[in-house]
């Protein structure tokens, strides 16, 4: 029986069982370290009878912080810690959900993020240096090193299928001509649609392009598709405290950069004016200005828009760099 397949690879408690296994080993084992040492973990040795699922390392008593996976570590140099591990398969992670999940500076953290999530997310949004983000490769990587993979049968299959499916993903994305192609075979997916997830692909592409930029992009998924976006600090208005910020879109497989004003106290004349400046300042690049500037749900102006339909994603993070250095210049003073 494949037990990966009875219980759902798409449940995150599959993949925290995994690892729970794995670092309840017998005390002379070396497995447990192994394996957190291969996810980026300090650690050399696991107190096996501390781990547990559904552990809390903050001082808070109620509310947010639960960890999927709680344990006590000892780190190179002798020193005591605890581990709070986020086990993310489809689900989208942020920065505040991990910062309330340790508040300790002593602890370590770890992001597993084995599906859709490892697309999605931004290894720069992590809270901390002390937080490591594990994605579906890496997590495949460490289970071999710590010499455990045969052991795991169906689930092995299932991480490796997942491998390949997110490779194809990225394959097709960064080949891309006029559109965004639904994957064939089992990339069509009882989980997530194969468009969706090549549309991911090409968002995670981009962004990879875009490393040496400070600011981070965060994903999440809305009605019109999926998107990532960046609000560098230095753009955000010191007099109205409205941020300037970009999103990247596939919506209806068309990939699409946009300029956009919002938050502050929602001074809707205040944005629209600074949203026509942005446009004038942005119109040499190709931008457009959008026939519905207004997203009144969200109290945000779209400025200006650039359509990326037929650009790979190294074309289109030529482009997002053009933009943000024009946007340096002239949102970055702030006022």
């Amino acid at each position: 029986m494949d037990w990966v397949e009875v219980v759902g690879y798409q449940h995150e408690v599959v993949h925290t069982g995994v690892l729970r296994w794995a670092l309840r080993a017998e005390p002379s084992s070396d497995r447990p370290h192994r394996l957190l040492q291969a996810m980026g973990v300090d650690a050399v040795q696991v107190d096996g009878d501390t781990v547990a699922t559904e552990g809390r390392l903050t001082a808070a008593r109620r509310g947010p912080g639960k960890a999927d996976l709680v344990a006590d570590i000892t780190l190179a140099g002798g020193a005591r810690s605890r581990l709070a591990v986020e086990t993310k398969v489809d689900s989208r992670a942020t920065f505040d959900q991990l910062q309330a999940t340790m508040d300790d500076i002593a602890h370590r953290g770890v992001l597993l993020a084995v599906g859709l999530t490892g697309l999605q997310f931004d290894p720069r949004s992590l809270p901390s240096e002390r937080w490591r983000f594990v994605d579906v490769r890496r997590w495949q990587q460490a289970l071999a090193e710590a010499g455990v993979l045969p052991e795991l049968g169906p689930y092995a299959d299932a991480i490796a299928a997942e491998v390949r499916r997110q490779e194809d993903a990225r394959a097709t994305a960064r080949r891309c001509e006029d559109v965004l192609p639904d994957l064939d075979g089992d990339g069509g997916s009882r989980r997530i649609d194969g468009g969706t997830f090549v549309a991911w692909a090409w968002l995670a592409e981009t962004r990879d392009q875009l490393q040496g930029q400070p600011a981070p992009w965060h994903g999440q998924t809305e009605r019109s598709g999926p998107v990532i976006w960046s609000a560098p600090p230095k753009w955000k208005q010191a007099d109205t405290g409205v941020d300037v910020y970009l999103s990247l879109t596939v919506e209806q497989r068309t990939p699409k950069l946009a300029v956009r004003v919002g938050g502050g106290r929602h001074l809707s004349d205040e944005m629209r004016v600074l949203a026509g400046g942005l446009a004038d300042g942005l119109d040499d690049l190709g931008f457009a200005r959008p026939k519905r500037a207004l997203s009144r749900g969200r109290g945000t102006y779209a400025a200006a828009t650039l359509n990326l339909l037929g650009r790979p994603p190294a074309a289109a993070a030529i482009e997002i760099i053009r933009t943000i250095e024009r946007l340096d210049r002239i949102a970055g003073s702030g006022s």
